[in-house]
């Protein structure tokens, strides 16, 4: 079911619910057979490049990331067959430097969203942090699993002892101690993710048969930037998620080179796919064995 009013599209599809907000073309709220997973426009998926800075970042222009802003710029709806899409246009500027995305919301029969991002970013500065985007979810889906590298933090340049399995943990504990905050938490190679509340329900992630990056923080990349000490961190029990692309590798330059070739992130067109759908129970396997997320969703 797919209806359109002046202000608001509203998507009713096998027990999910999903609202936009004309204006910003924001996913306003999105449930899952009832549990709310994302329940406010500011808490929708919104691109980012930025990462907050660490010691290996003192050699990029990271301001200009940060200052990134997004506009809407079209955001219209249609039915197609048993799908309904929702297609919304932004534009990006930071200074002298423009982007486009084209990010398409489609819903099947059976209520999975997939979203569809067509990134035009050979505009933007000639290197990026990272390529994904930050949604915040309801705070009940505190309990996060995932299949990928763990059980520790890791980035491209920095993943040899980290091992692929499925890993359970909470949104809090992704964080790690710096002396001075900056950026931390990143999981690699992640085939798909779970946030659950304690009743082992929630949402079901997945990447669109590529492994994708994957974080949980209790804070914004901005405040975790902000804080010149641990205790200058608010205290904070949101869900923020982010689901990149790629990020840019660590390299060794606050006190040595910066990232090899290999694991510089430049600009240019991509394009980033994944898909949500209610998620019940931790177990992510069937008869012992793995299973792909097209037979979880």
């Amino acid at each position: 079911e797919l209806r359109q009013t002046a202000e608001t599209i509203i998507v009713h599809s096998g027990g999910t619910e999903a609202r936009f907000d004309r204006a910003s073309g924001a996913l306003a709220y999105l449930s899952f057979f009832g549990l709310p997973i994302i329940t406010e426009a500011a808490h929708s998926p919104r691109f980012s490049a930025y990462r907050a800075p660490g010691d290996n970042d003192n050699w990029l222009n990271t301001a200009l990331l940060r200052q990134l802003e997004t506009s809407p710029a079209a955001c219209e709806a249609e039915l197609d067959g048993s799908f309904a899409i929702v297609r919304v246009r932004h534009q990006l500027q930071s200074g002298q430097y423009r982007g486009h995305i084209l990010t398409s919301y489609i819903i099947d029969g059976n209520g999975t969203l997939t979203v569809d991002n067509s990134l035009e970013l050979s505009q933007l500065p000639p290197l990026l942090q990272r390529i994904g985007f930050d949604f915040e979810v309801n705070p009940a889906l505190f309990q996060v699993g995932y299949y990928g590298l763990g059980p520790f933090e890791n980035y491209s340049d920095r993943q040899s002892a980290a091992r692929v399995d499925q890993y359970w943990t909470t949104a809090a504990n992704f964080y790690e101690y710096y002396q001075r905050p900056q950026f931390f938490g990143n999981r690699g190679g992640v085939r798909y993710a779970a946030l659950l509340d304690d009743g082992d329900c929630g949402v079901l992630i997945a990447g669109d048969g590529k492994p994708f990056n994957f974080h949980v923080s209790n804070w914004t990349e901005a405040e975790v930037a902000d804080a010149l000490y641990p205790c200058d961190l608010p205290a904070s029990d949101r869900v923020i998620v982010s689901l990149d692309l790629a990020q840019m590798g660590l390299g060794t330059s606050g006190c040595g080179p910066i990232p090899l070739d290999p694991y510089q992130l430049v600009n240019g067109n991509y394009q980033f796919r994944y898909r949500l759908g209610g998620q019940f129970g931790r177990d992510l396997s069937a008869d012992g064995r793995r299973i792909s997320l097209y037979e979880l969703l």
